[in-house]
C-alpha cells in the first residue's frame, strides 16, 4: 500500500477514535451543573468485601439540584436484599461528581457509601469508583445510565 494511503488511513482512524471516545458532559461548552443529572439512572455494581465478591443492581433518581433517592437489589452471600437509597450529590463544572448515600434496610442504615467520578455522554452516564464504604467494600465500581 502506498505510504500516503497508510498515512491517510491512520489519520482518519485517529480522528474517529477522538470523536467517539467518552468526554465529560458539555465540557466543550459551559461545563456541568447539578442540573446535568436529572432523572432516573439504572445501574449494576460489583466489587469485593475483603475477599468475598458482591453484586447489586437498582435505580437512582437525581433531582437536578443535589438530592438522590432510589432502590437496590443486592446479593448478600447469596441472599437477595431489597434496599432503599437516600443521599446527595455534587457536580463540578469540569463534570466531576461526588455522590454520598445511605442504604436502608427497613428503617435502619445498612450501609453508607461515597463515590467519585465523572458525568459523561452529555449526562447520559455517570462513571464512579468507591471512595469509602461503611460495610467494608474494598473495591467497587458503579456505572449509571439514564433510563429513557
Amino acid at each position: 500500500m502506498p505510504r500516503l494511503n497508510v498515512i491517510l488511513i491512520a489519520a482518519a482512524t485517529a480522528t474517529c477514535v477522538a470523536l467517539l471516545r467518552p468526554t465529560p458532559a458539555d465540557a466543550t461548552t459551559a461545563g456541568c451543573t447539578a442540573a446535568t443529572l436529572t432523572g432516573t439512572y439504572g445501574y449494576v455494581t460489583a466489587g469485593f468485601f475483603a475477599t468475598a465478591p458482591f453484586v447489586g443492581a437498582g435505580t437512582l433518581t437525581f433531582d437536578g439540584v443535589k438530592k438522590l433517592k432510589g432502590s437496590r437489589l443486592y446479593s448478600d452471600q447469596g441472599s437477595p436484599l431489597s434496599l432503599e437509597v437516600k443521599g446527595h450529590y455534587k457536580v463540578d463544572t469540569d463534570c466531576s461528581v461526588t455522590i454520598a448515600y445511605d442504604v436502608y434496610r427497613g428503617t435502619s442504615i445498612y450501609e453508607s457509601s461515597t463515590w467519585a467520578g465523572s458525568v459523561v455522554y452529555g449526562g447520559q452516564k455517570i462513571s464512579l469508583i468507591s471512595e469509602s464504604d461503611s460495610a467494608g467494600a474494598t473495591t467497587a465500581t458503579l456505572v449509571l445510565e439514564l433510563v429513557p
